[in-house]
């Protein structure tokens, strides 16, 4: 969202000028800037998941999910997906440590990953596709946060650009050494994923404060531990159903 100040001319009484001050500065000393967005450690983001390059009108897509929520707090977060009792993914993220941990549920078949950072990296190697950050000049707000903007391009020519809104408001560090986003130092609320031929789009529509617990960075149910190979056989399997 952009205005050009410069093609407008104001005249106000002085009165008028002195209100117009008084609310630019209440609204600008409000925690996280011009939004009203507020800088906070803790909470829970819900994003819209969507397809933007998918035109199958299969009756499967409509078992496709729709939704992500990501749970943060003392530098790790937790994205879960889930499509009724059919399909569930959780990917637990600890920041400081560099692990993660992905459960995976596929009618009932429940198998798990647990890499480190070296483990991680192999697997973003092995499994997409290398790409650029190109950094912008622009904003533009998500979910109410003020959010930096830049594009992704794929060294393959045809795949179509990834447009990426972050923001610094939301308090993780370094929340993208795991992804293909890594130069990104801010926490992504709109971004794509290419993987296993498909195109998912990520769009924030809620951040709220929430006190969270322990309890909502574990995964307290038995999952077979198997290696990132198996795992992406697995999910390949899973999105194949969709096409």
């Amino acid at each position: 969202m952009k205005f050009n100040l410069e093609s407008f001319t104001f005249s106000f009484p002085t009165s008028s000028m002195i209100w117009v001050v008084c609310v630019a500065m209440l609204i600008t000393s409000c925690e996280g800037g011009l939004f009203g967005s507020e800088s906070i450690d803790e909470g829970i983001i819900e994003y819209e998941v969507s397809y933007p390059y998918f035109e199958n009108t299969s009756l499967m897509t409509e078992f496709m999910p729709d939704l992500m929520v990501m749970k943060f707090k003392d530098n790790q977060y937790h994205n879960e997906i889930s499509v009724g009792g059919a399909f569930s993914t959780n990917l637990i993220t600890n920041c400081t440590e560099k692990t993660i941990e992905q459960y995976v549920d596929v009618f009932g078949e429940k198998i798990a990953i647990k890499l480190d950072q070296q483990g991680t990296e192999q697997m973003l190697d092995d499994a997409f596709e290398q790409l650029t950050i190109i950094h912008t000049n622009e904003t533009d707000s998500v979910a109410g946060y003020l959010c930096k903007k830049a594009i992704a391009i794929f060294d393959d020519v045809s795949q179509p650009e990834i447009v990426l809104y972050y923001t610094t408001d939301i308090k993780l560090t370094n929340p993208n050494w795991c992804n293909q986003f890594f130069e990104i130092d801010g926490v992504l609320l709109r971004y794509e994923i290419e993987q296993h031929d498909l195109r998912t789009r990520f769009t924030a529509i809620s951040v709220q404060k929430a006190e969270l617990t322990d309890a909502d960075f574990k995964i307290e149910e038995e999952y077979e531990d198997v290696t990132t190979d198996r795992m992406m056989l697995e999910l390949q399997d899973v999105f194949d159903v969709f096409k």
